[in-house]
This record gives C-alpha cells, structure tokens and sequence, in this order.
C-alpha cells in the first residue's frame, strides 16, 4: 500500500489495500502467509544477529587495499590494449579501477556554428566521398552512355569543392576565431573564453571543466576530427591549443589541459565503502557457514518425505534421492 499509493487519502489507501490484496490472492497467498512470512524473517534476521555476536567481521585496511588491487590488476588485463572496449564500458556506466595510459584532458571550444554553411560543407563532404567510391565501380563498367545522357549528369564534386564549402564556413566564423586566439595571446584564459564562445553544455560542468574530456589517440566515443585534432602536431605539450576544426557539430578550437597518468584510480570513500560492505558479507556468510555446520551437528534432521513429495512431485523427489 505504501510502495503504490498515488495520493494519501481514506479513499487512495483503502483502493490500494483492495489491489494489494487482490494482487496476492491472485497467487493463493493469505494475509496470514504474508504475515508467517515476515516471522520467519524477523526469526532469521535474531538468528543471524545471535550467530554473528562477538565475532569479527569487519576487514582490515590491508584486506580493502588488497582486493582493490587484485580488481584493479583484472581491469588492466582487460583493458589497457583494448581502448574501444574500455570506452564502451566506461560509457555504459561499468566501474572500472584502472587507467589506460595514452590518455589527455582536452578541452574545446564549440562555436554556435551557421548550421547552412555548415550543411553545405558536410554536403560537399559526402558527395566528394561518394564520387570517389563511385569512380572504381565506374571504371569496371562499360563506357556506353549516350552523349546526351552524359551532358546531363551533374559534375562531380571535388576536393576543391570540399575545401571551398569549409573556406566558407570559417570565413563567416573568422572574428570569432581570431577574437579568441588574440585574447588568448593577451593572457586570458581558456576556460574563460569557454564562458564567452562555448556552444558545448558538457563544458559547463564543473568537473569536466576540471579535468577535460578524456581522449585517446585510439578513442572512438568522439568525432574523428576532435580525437585527431587532441593529438595534432600543434598539440605536444599542456597549454597547446589547435587549429580550428570542422565536426558533425561545428567549429572546434581544442586546448591540451594535461596528461592522464595510467595506473590503478584513487581508492577514494566510494571504492573503500563498496569493498568494505563486500568483505563484511564474505566474512558474515563465513561465519554463518560455520555456524549452519555446527547446528547440525547438534540438532536431529528429519526428511519428511511424504511434504517434500507432494511439494515439487513425486518424479523430483526420486531424482533428488
């Protein structure tokens, strides 16, 4: 009633409790069995609590270091040869304790792009990829359209058409651009002018901006012209800023933040929390094994045969014997 009350009234709660109760009945479950249920739970729960009594189950700090570690060194395993893989994983929300070396903080300046000229440079883009592939297929075919058919074709596009369409877009951009590197020469910094020229709302968090995206020469969770731009020749050292450059989202300018040094992540409070609660029930369920096997050296077990028949069937009960 609690778990799926819509709205807290006499009425809401006495319709919830008629749902609820149908819900169970539905499944041959009695208030009554809810309520053994919750006995046997509550019997259990002072068992485990007598069982566990006195006995140490919280891990050391050298147990949280070393299971930390013995991930850490799986994760590496699995990981430092495989960018995609790690990326993938990392996308997906997978903890992983290990860094890959290779990695940079990147930042960017997204400008808010003329998206027509933007779309003409993309266009010119693809119809220029297209001719290309299209050229091998025409060379193998046969060479018999008619002249007429042939004057009507479009003319195909072009590198120089390609590099026009970007010459163009830049050109509308070009203030902005120079405005940029001049305040930057002028001492201003990037994040700052992130503030001013920014298009891109991931670099408006505050732990982003921190530490930069996290780029590899090999990543593939970015645009191919971003990911080549971050490791550009104008791109050695933290403090390099690259060339403006044309993604499926606009203009780029890239700013090297730093380098991501590879090795084992920060046994941060999370971590140690997560493996401390994971140790405690490894040494809980220990010490309840231990304590199962005593009881039963204790106590005499009776098989009631005849109940266990008749709950999973006559056919399982001789398998099982």
């Amino acid at each position: 009633v609690s778990y799926f009350l819509s709205e807290d009234t006499d009425e809401a709660r006495a319709k919830a409790r008629q749902d609820a109760e149908a819900y169970y009945q539905s499944y041959g479950v009695t208030l009554e069995t809810v309520v053994e249920n919750f006995r046997l739970r509550a019997a259990y729960d002072k068992l485990t609590e007598k069982a566990l009594e006195g006995k140490a189950v919280e891990p050391t700090e050298e147990e949280i270091r070393q299971i930390f570690e013995e991930y850490a060194e799986q994760d590496k395993q699995t990981y430092e040869n495989n960018i995609s893989l790690y990326e993938t994983y990392q996308r997906n929300g997978y903890e992983i304790w290990y860094q890959p070396a290779g990695y940079r903080g990147v930042l960017h300046i997204l400008l808010d792009t003329d998206k027509e000229l933007l779309s003409a440079y993309q266009s010119a883009q693809v119809a220029y990829e297209e001719a290309l592939s299209s050229e091998d297929t025409a060379a193998d075919s046969t060479q018999d359209t008619a002249e007429g058919d042939a004057a009507e074709a479009p003319a195909p596009v072009t590198q120089a058409d390609v590099d026009a369409a970007r010459k163009a877009l830049l050109a509308h951009h070009q203030k902005e651009i120079d405005d940029i590197y001049a305040r930057l020469e002028a001492g201003e910094s990037f994040e700052s002018l992130i503030a001013v020229y920014g298009d891109d709302p991931g670099m408006r968090d505050e732990t982003r901006l921190k530490e930069g995206y996290s780029v590899h020469k090999d990543s593939t969770q970015y645009y191919p012209e971003f990911t080549a731009a971050a490791f550009s020749d104008k791109m050695q050292k933290p403090g390099d800023v690259s060339d403006p450059i044309i993604s499926t989202a606009g203009i780029h300018i890239l700013y090297y933040l730093r380098d991501i040094p590879e090795g084992n992540v920060e046994l941060n409070d999370d971590i140690h929390e997560e493996i401390q609660s994971y140790l405690e029930n490894v040494k809980k369920n220990e010490v309840l094994s231990a304590a199962y096997d005593a009881w039963k050296q204790e106590c005499e077990i009776v098989r009631n045969e005849d109940a266990i028949a008749a709950a999973i069937g006559d056919t399982a009960a001789e398998i099982l014997e």
